[in-house]
């Protein structure tokens, strides 16, 4: 009797375990429309030498040190289209002096579908109003500013909702003075931190 039951007994097993994959619902993905997602990215560097150590009365010496954070969220407001904001934060310090700059302002991103979800392309630009502090002793002053920033770059998807990203950035900085003449300058650098989606 137990011989008999043994092929009934295998085929309800097979059914049992082949039931969930079937009537699984396929994955959501991370940048659907109603999705949100938050990029952390930083930058640390150190340098030395006639690049960063100007001569005469007004120059500086011993290395740079730089610290870069860049924060961004969105959301999706279609899908990989996300409308959100950014937060920038750039310390330096040489010689007693410390330059620090804080930014915030809206951004725009989208992410690119590809047929397979562990990798999601990515390019932003955002408008940043900025807020530039110098430090030497007793000595302080701050200055405001307009920056944009362009990027693009990709996150590596590590599992459902967190990847690693890396990408590249144009930031062009514009720096008012009571005199009423402006600083400009520009950087190209390369950065990389975390994304989390919320999905």
């Amino acid at each position: 009797m137990l011989r008999a039951a043994l092929p009934a007994l295998l085929i309800a097993l097979a059914l049992t375990a082949l039931a969930p994959a079937a009537l699984a619902q396929p994955s959501p993905s991370p940048i659907a429309q109603g999705g949100s997602f938050f990029t952390g990215t930083f930058n640390l560097a150190n340098q030395g030498g006639d690049f960063v150590e100007m001569e005469g009365e007004e120059g500086l010496e011993g290395r740079r040190t730089t610290f870069v954070m860049d924060l961004s969220g969105g959301a999706f407001v279609a899908q990989g289209f996300a409308l959100g904001g950014l937060f920038l934060g750039q310390l330096q310090s040489q010689d007693g002096i410390t330059v620090s700059t804080f930014g915030l302002g809206p951004e725009v991103s989208y992410f690119f579908k590809l047929p397979y979800q562990d990798i999601y392309p990515s390019i932003a630009v955002a408008g940043i109003l900025s807020s530039v502090t110098v430090n030497q002793g007793d000595f302080e002053a701050s200055e405001n500013g307009f920056a944009f920033q362009a990027s693009a770059g990709a996150t590596f998807m590590l599992g459902r909702q967190v990847g690693v990203t890396v990408e590249g950035y144009y930031l062009a900085e514009r720096l008012n003075q009571e005199d009423d003449d402006a600083l400009q300058g520009d950087t190209l650098g390369v950065r990389g931190g975390l994304t989390i989606f919320l999905f």
